[in-house]
């Protein structure tokens, strides 16, 4: 069993250098060294890409885990559950059949 706290109302935000330009980093990016504490078992998440604006980054928290897993299975499954949540309550009422 594995215990994951996600929190998505942060104030972190992140950026990539590219050519001596900032720009939002691509989606999946994972930031889980420097910025995290090396007491926890914790990981930043770019779950989307944003045309306009600053992207916000998820921050996810392993508290418990029996399953023993590489950081790397969790990130990528952590990404893979970030397209599974409709966050446009119309795609909701569309996939009950309304």
């Amino acid at each position: 069993m594995t215990f994951i706290v996600v929190k998505k109302r942060i104030n972190a935000r992140f950026f990539a250098n590219v050519n001596n330009d900032l720009i939002n980093p691509p989606c999946g990016t994972v930031i889980d060294t420097v910025v995290t504490r090396p007491e926890w078992f914790d990981f930043y998440l770019v779950p989307q890409s944003t045309g306009q604006g600053t992207v916000n980054p998820t921050h996810f928290n392993v508290i418990y885990d029996t399953l023993a897993l590489k950081p790397e299975h969790y990130q990528r499954l952590s990404f893979k559950l970030t397209h599974m949540y409709y966050n446009w309550p119309v795609a909701t009422l569309s996939l009950i059949g309304f």
